[in-house]
C-alpha cells in the first residue's frame, strides 16, 4: 500500500506533472521524480524468440531469458502468504508494480499490445515475480494523447523450476 504521502505534506499519487511545461521539461521532470522516489527493480524479459511453446499445453517447459534491465517502479504489495497443499508450502504475496512509460520507451520495450509483458519477471527485494496482469493507468496520460504514463503491472512469487 501507498504511504499517505511522500513526507512533504502532498497526498501521494503516482504522477504529476505541473501545467505549462514544455514536453521534454516534462519528460524531465518524470524521469526525476520517477528515479527519486521509486525504488529501482530488475526487469527480466522472457526470449520469446527462442523460448519453445508447447502446441498442445500451451506452456513453455524450459524458459529462455534475456539480462535484466534496471527500471524504477512504485511497488505496492501485500504480505506473504502460506498455504500447506498437497505439494507442500506454497507462498504467495500479490504485488502491483506502477512502471513508468517513459522508461520502458527509453529501453525500446514499450509496445502497444495490451500483453507485451506478461510472463516476464521482476527482480525486487531479492525475490522474482512473474507479471500476469497488465493494465494501462487510465488516470494520467500524456497530454491530450492515449499514452499513460505508467503500467500497473500485477505480479506473484515465481515458482523456480517451473
Amino acid at each position: 500500500m501507498y504511504p499517505p504521502s511522500w513526507g512533504d505534506g502532498d497526498p501521494m499519487v503516482v504522477v504529476r506533472v505541473p501545467d505549462g511545461f514544455d514536453v521534454t521539461v516534462q519528460k524531465v521532470w518524470i524521469r526525476e521524480h520517477t528515479e527519486r522516489h521509486f525504488p529501482q527493480v530488475e526487469l527480466i524479459r522472457l526470449d520469446r524468440a527462442t523460448t519453445f511453446v508447447d502446441p498442445l499445453y500451451h506452456e513453455a517447459p524450459a524458459r529462455r531469458w534475456l539480462d535484466p534491465i534496471p527500471l524504477w517502479a512504485s511497488v505496492q504489495h501485500r504480505p506473504s502468504k502460506k498455504a500447506l497443499t498437497k505439494y507442500g508450502i506454497e507462498q504467495s504475496r500479490d504485488v502491483l508494480f506502477d512502471v513508468s512509460t517513459l522508461h520502458l520507451s527509453e529501453l525500446g520495450i514499450l509496445e502497444q499490445s495490451e500483453t507485451f509483458l506478461i510472463g516476464d519477471l521482476i527482480r525486487w527485494g531479492g525475490d522474482h515475480y512473474e507479471i500476469k496482469d497488465q493494465i494501462r493507468d487510465t488516470s494520467a496520460y500524456w497530454g491530450t494523447t492515449n499514452i499513460p504514463f505508467f503500467l500497473v503491472l500485477g505480479a506473484d512469487y515465481y515458482r523456480e523450476g517451473t
